[in-house]
């Protein structure tokens, strides 16, 4: 079965949308986020925390820029199977019970393109989800996804090759459980020097039978995107 492996090139990022205040559950139902969190070449993709009475919710933005990755030209005879999301953590930490877990949502973002905003913060698809997801080490983990309402979503913006936003969500922001300390993952951004070590999407997919039946298909193998800085900056 044909292998997609691709660390987007072109106008591609990812960030946090942050949002503080004084209590927990306000913080979470905002609408938006008071700042985007970009530290530069090691990136917080989710927090949970509270430090002197101030609570911080950080949620992670990503955008895939379909257009210019490697999918096949001919993908909307794509039959998406799974979604890998491939990411090095250099560090994560959790405070409380369940504080490196973490849930992965398709996103409407405000404005087209690789700029996030602050309204993108509470912009996420909460019927359009993946399973709980741990960042239980350090190193290289990998995430699947291979059912439901998010892989059918994928599949339909891999099929027409459109920009691709998720939204990562923190166990506690989830839940609405209070944070009593720090809890957070941290990994490799996708300008970081060692490019094995960036982000990675990779799909596995098959072709239906009107392709197959038109005298083509994809070839199986590996397809990585070129590129040389991963996703851009923001």
């Amino acid at each position: 079965m044909p292998v997609s492996t691709i660390t987007p090139a072109g106008d591609s990022s990812f960030a946090a949308p942050t949002k503080t205040g004084s209590d927990w559950t306000t913080v979470i139902g905002a609408s938006e986020a008071g700042s985007i969190f970009d530290p530069g070449a090691t990136d917080t993709m989710f927090q949970t925390r509270l430090s002197s009475g101030t609570f911080t919710n950080r949620r992670g933005f990503m955008y895939f820029d379909l257009a210019a990755s490697g999918i096949p030209k001919k993908a909307h005879f794509l039959k998406l199977r799974k979604a890998q999301l491939k990411l090095t953590f250099s560090n994560r930490g959790g405070a409380d019970t369940n504080g490196t877990k973490f849930k992965i949502f398709a996103l409407n973002a405000k404005n087209a393109g690789f700029d996030p905003h602050v309204e993108d913060y509470d912009n996420y698809l909460s019927n359009i989800s993946s399973g709980i997801f741990d960042a239980s080490a350090t190193g290289e983990l990998t995430f699947n996804i291979r059912q439901g309402r998010l892989l059918r979503w994928l599949e339909s913006k891999i099929r027409r090759r459109s920009d691709l936003y998720l939204m990562v969500r923190a166990y506690h922001d989830i839940q609405d459980v209070d944070p009593t300390g720090t809890n957070r993952a941290i990994f490799r951004s996708p300008t970081y020097g060692t490019a094995s070590e960036r982000p990675k999407l990779v799909l596995q997919y098959k072709v239906t039978n009107e392709r197959m039946s038109a005298g083509g298909g994809f070839s199986s193998g590996n397809i990585i995107t070129p590129s040389r800085n991963g996703f851009g900056r923001f």
